[in-house]
């Protein structure tokens, strides 16, 4: 995080836990009940001696300077499965490629990829010396790329100064699996809780923070499974948290701040994969636990870079794996002054913690001027909290309004509790401070396909262009083909004349179209609600206490579009279904992790009503996470298919 000087944006402090629950089929290498010879001087390879005095001075120096403090030192290397590690072939023909990496003194050791690919059946899993601390096995599911297209890859943290990678390859795929290793990190900063030091210690977060399961933060159980720590590049710590989009398809798409991006920019730099992003690391109450419970965090590894600014330190990633039990942040790009709020974060790398702000958050209408960056007047909100507050390894946390909303991502302010910090406004963000390119605005990827932007006062541009009133009058009258959105439905068609009485539990979105607006006094709002990973929506009624609650009086048509996929995973083939109340135009295209379409499964075209199927061949794509993206007049409809191939 940012301080006046800038907080610091990441740092890590964690001890031995056994695993960590990155993506895997879990289970337990071959190894571990079997036999296996080794040529140790194949076998083992030993990273040179780290210069911790040296790094100390240097990492003082960046702390000073606001830089983001390491936790761990990355040698460059080109370990791969032809030039290192020892094969053994099993009886049946199946392959065991394993190998010991050594750091001396290391507190823990993880490692990042420029080639990761493996094929249908194969398995890596990868353990300390003592099998204490163990991560895997990782198959063909966390592949990001294309067999002939190889992609970085990053795993997780695994403890002590000795490491080895077990990778099993079946008889029938010999051959087709990639792993190579460009960088060993050496954990320096690591330790246990009751050793002194240097180190920044698991639980050192300040006094005054208040775990997230602690009263406090009884309101926020559901939003808290949105924040995540984030691994930046193998070495360094940050806050992030995954935001809902428009038609509430669960995309992972993740706000964090753009000082974190350690060198990344949506227009030239986007690769992310060796980032690695753990969820639900939280004490189980409200106590501080005594031993790291990172074991029981949820973590997917790889990202990339849609768009970021530097004038609001913002960075909206798209996570290449779908992480399971987690939620999708609603937000507010209206930018209307929080009423009160908190902020949901993981300072010093600690467990997640909650800070709460009981006032009115003002915008900050200077600029901001500090070490190295500036910020100009109106682009951050200014919070003084009343209870907790943020420190390093909390930058790019959210804020959310007294709504659960997300407003801003933190960027910085000072390094201490019930101090002053500041958020990079979502309003401001959201057309990137009027940039013509979407790499530089948010709005374009959580919301709109309509691409005018009028002003953060009175436009959203979703995938359907709706506008939320606050309020609607009993017996209000609707404009002519109205959406409504009640919560936890989907989306209604409402007719010409319809009205509502006061009583009932319903709020109401309404909009015509891209240049439409909310009739009477209502000022439309570019909202969105938080929703769980299993579609979920969170009903916050009760702090919407200065909204009218109304009651649908009419019969309402769903308008929403149904798609399924099965079998999913697939291999040879797969049927995409769809369901549409009425005739439309339609098209649907396969994507891939990146978003990036790679075959059009059907152009646009006119279906009637009814219930529809299409057959997709898959038996030519590589194994992995591919997206079918349906885009209709009304919406954009994304869902996740995994192909299991050799």
């Amino acid at each position: 995080m940012k301080q006046l000087i800038l907080l610091v944006g990441l740092l890590g402090v964690l001890c031995v836990s056994p695993t960590n629950a990155q993506i895997n089929i879990g289970g337990e290498p071959y190894s571990f009940h079997h036999t296996l010879t080794t040529s140790k001087s194949k076998f083992v390879k030993t990273m040179p001696p780290i210069n911790r005095q040296q790094l100390d001075k240097e990492d003082k120096i960046d702390k000073e300077s606001g830089m983001p403090p390491r936790f761990g030192f990355p040698f460059p290397t080109k370990l791969n499965l032809q030039n290192s590690g020892e094969w053994s072939i099993l009886d049946n023909g199946d392959h065991i490629w394993r190998l010991t990496i050594e750091c001396p003194n290391a507190r823990s050791i993880n490692l990042t990829y420029s080639d990761f690919w493996l094929p249908n059946g194969a398995s890596l899993y990868i353990y300390n010396a003592d099998r204490s601390s163990m991560i895997g096995g990782f198959t063909s599911v966390n592949n990001k790329g294309l067999q002939k297209d190889l992609t970085p890859f990053s795993t997780g943290l695994v403890y002590g100064e000795q490491i080895t990678l077990e990778y099993y390859e079946p008889s029938s795929v010999l051959g087709q699996g990639q792993i190579a290793i460009d960088q060993v990190v050496h954990g320096y900063r690591l330790t246990n809780p009751f050793e002194e030091g240097f180190e920044k210690l698991f639980g050192d977060a300040a006094n005054c923070q208040n775990n997230i399961n602690c009263p406090v933060g009884d309101d926020y159980q559901g939003e808290k499974r949105a924040v995540a720590m984030i691994m930046v590049g193998g070495i360094r710590w940050c806050s992030g948290a995954l935001l809902n989009s428009w038609g509430n398809e669960s995309i992972p798409y993740l706000l964090t701040a753009d000082h974190c991006l350690a060198g990344l920019d949506a227009t030239d730099n986007t690769n992310a994969n060796n980032w690695v992003f753990f969820f639900n690391y939280e004490s189980p109450n409200c106590t501080n636990p005594t031993s790291d419970p990172l074991s029981n965090a949820t973590s997917v590894s790889g990202a990339v870079l849609l768009s970021n600014l530097e004038e609001t330190d913002f960075a909206l990633l798209r996570l290449l794996e779908r992480p399971r039990g987690v939620a999708y942040l609603g937000w507010d790009a209206n930018g209307p002054e929080p009423e009160s709020g908190v902020g949901i974060h993981h300072p010093s790398g600690d467990v997640m913690k909650i800070s709460v702000e009981n006032d009115k958050v003002a915008s900050f209408d200077d600029w901001i001027r500090w070490t190295d960056a500036t910020y100009p007047a109106h682009s951050h909100w200014k919070v003084n909290y009343d209870d907790g507050g943020m420190e390093g390894g909390s930058s790019g946390s959210p804020f959310l309004d007294q709504h659960s909303r997300v407003v801003g991502q933190l960027t910085g302010g000072t390094a201490s509790c019930q101090t002053t910090s500041y958020y990079g406004k979502l309003s401001v963000s959201w057309n990137g401070r009027g940039s013509d390119d979407r790499r530089r605005r948010l709005g374009d990827w959580i919301g709109p396909t309509c691409t005018s932007y009028r002003d953060i006062t009175n436009s959203f541009l979703g995938e359907e262009p709706i506008y939320r009133a606050n309020k609607i009058n009993a017996r209000n009258q609707v404009g002519q083909n109205a959406f409504v959105r009640y919560e936890g439905t989907n989306y209604v068609d409402l007719k010409e004349g319809f009205d509502a009485e006061s009583g009932a539990d319903f709020m109401a979105s309404i909009g015509t179209g891209c240049t439409s607006k909310a009739r009477g006094k209502n000022r439309p709002s570019a909202v969105a609600n938080t929703v769980l990973a299993d579609g979920t929506e969170l009903n916050h009624r009760k702090k919407f206490d200065n909204y009218d609650v109304l009651e649908a009086r009419s019969t309402t048509n769903v308008q929403h579009t149904n798609v399924s996929i099965a079998p999913n995973p697939a291999s040879i083939q797969t049927t995409v279904a769809f369901d549409i109340p009425k005739e439309q135009q339609l098209s649907l295209e396969l994507h891939n992790a990146y978003g990036q379409r790679i075959r059009v499964l059907m152009p646009s075209t006119f279906y009637e009503a009814g219930t529809h199927q299409i057959q997709v061949n898959t038996e030519d794509l590589s194994s992995g996470s591919y997206w079918v993206v349906m885009t209709t007049a009304k919406e954009v409809i994304s869902k996740p298919v995994v192909i299991l191939n050799n």
